[in-house]
């Protein structure tokens, strides 16, 4: 949930271990916004827009902890059993996500790699385009398709091929 992401980062700011090592690869896992919003009487849109304002945060701070990749799971094979009008409102958040990520991304050399199966046509075209956008823009495409390989190899995610320097691959799966 909402309340975990916030969890897993005051965990990392505090955590000794944290501090003396930076992992290179963080993974976070998109979960219990409708929860967070049912809990607090809001409309379950309300919850994904939030988490994605965290997501957001959550992407700056691990950038600046030195995280070299940072993967988040945006959309799983479950979420296609909510409501399509749940589902038609994480496309919504998603696109506009991405879309005000964008001049982010590209001004601080955050690499944005999709990783998925962005022709499915469930998915609506202005987000694939988006997000094909963002991906393209951002070099996360450019040389990196190593990393697509090794994850669909099963390789450790240890041994990914990152983007060095001071820059930030962020993978989203759909």
């Amino acid at each position: 949930p909402l309340s975990r992401t916030l969890l897993l980062l005051v965990l990392l700011h505090c955590s000794d271990a944290f501090n003396k090592v930076t992992p290179k690869h963080v993974a976070l896992i998109c979960d219990g916004n409708s929860r967070w919003a049912e809990q607090r009487n809001l409309h379950p849109s309300i919850g994904h827009a939030k988490g994605a304002e965290v997501l957001t945060s959550s992407i700056r701070h691990l950038r600046d902890r030195g995280v070299e990749i940072c993967t988040f799971y945006g959309f799983s094979t479950e979420n296609w059993s909510r409501s399509s009008t749940e589902i038609n409102a994480i496309w919504t958040v998603m696109e506009r996500a991405a879309m005000s990520f964008y001049d982010t991304a590209i001004a601080e050399n955050v690499r944005v790699r999709i990783l998925g199966d962005l022709d499915d046509d469930r998915i609506p075209t202005s987000l694939r385009d988006a997000l094909t956008r963002l991906e393209m823009d951002s070099g996360g495409r450019n040389g990196h398709d190593a990393l697509q390989s090794q994850a669909d190899s099963g390789e450790s995610t240890s041994t990914l091929v990152t983007p060095g320097g001071d820059d930030l691959m962020v993978c989203i799966a759909i």
